[in-house]
């Protein structure tokens, strides 16, 4: 880890990743990422996640299961964004105070991370000046056709495996050139 993070180490036949960056951020975060049928899977697991699991642990209905992917659907086609609560409460026929809840148990998840500015107390509580997607796999998945370029530049992602100490899954693409496969 310290040769990578040094700059000591070299990757034979790759003269610079960079060619490799979009292979990358629309398929190099999850650990089958280079497993046949990629996309299926990963939407099989955020189906699997917001319509059973989620529910399940928080004592939810099925009904509020369907709510949950709509409310990601709504987050994957503008993010970052600032929530406006209502609106989103109104789109999803709910109440607004269920839609932090919505939100949280989606943070907790892995699948969104939510910005709070430092106001604390009461009027701190819930609020999130901006929603992100966890992973740049989650905007191309989710988002289909709508996922652009700003909304993927600025994601926390590609520098967040640096903080944990981890290196991310490669992509087929990659892998196939770098004959690991």
């Amino acid at each position: 880890m310290e040769e990578i993070l040094g700059h000591k180490t070299e990757l034979p036949g790759v003269k610079h990743p960079l060619p490799f960056f979009e292979d990358y951020l629309k398929r190099g975060y999850y650990p089958f990422a280079l497993e046949e049928g990629f996309d299926l899977k990963l939407q099989q697991i955020v189906n699997q996640t917001l319509e059973t699991d989620i529910p399940l642990y928080a004592g939810m209905n099925v009904s509020t299961g369907r709510k949950l992917k709509q409310l990601l659907a709504i987050i994957a086609k503008s993010v970052p964004f600032k929530p406006n609560m209502t609106s989103i409460a109104t789109a999803l026929s709910a109440s607004r105070n269920n839609i932090t809840d919505y939100c949280l148990f989606i943070e907790e998840a892995g699948m969104i991370a939510q910005l709070r500015d430092a106001t604390g107390g009461i009027r701190g509580l819930g609020k999130a000046d901006k929603i992100y997607l966890d992973n740049t796999n989650l905007i191309y998945s989710l988002a289909n056709d709508n996922s652009n370029t700003g909304n993927i530049v600025t994601l926390k992602y590609p520098f967040e495996f640096l903080d944990q100490g981890v290196l991310p899954v490669v992509s087929e693409k990659v892998a196939t050139h770098l004959s690991i496969r």
